[in-house]
């Protein structure tokens, strides 16, 4: 759930090999621009992927504010 001071984030993992160019996926990073309008991205978390899955961010964001997010994802 997300709450005015919480962002709920959720991805799904990469598998095919269409996606992946046929090497395993090593990491996942998942960085945000903290309402910059996509002008500064801070990475938040940087996972392998043995955490794939729901994450919870206490982010401190605020209400009204606009926040995007995009993850990394680092292979062979």
């Amino acid at each position: 759930m997300t709450t005015d001071t919480q962002i709920h984030v959720v991805w799904d993992e990469i598998v095919s090999s269409v996606q992946t160019g046929g090497a395993p996926i090593l990491s996942y990073r998942l960085e945000w621009d903290d309402a910059t309008d996509m002008e500064v991205w801070t990475t938040l978390v940087g996972y392998d992927t043995a955490y794939m899955g729901l994450m919870w961010l206490q982010l401190g964001a605020q209400p009204g504010k606009i926040y995007s997010f995009r993850i990394q994802v680092q292979n062979a």
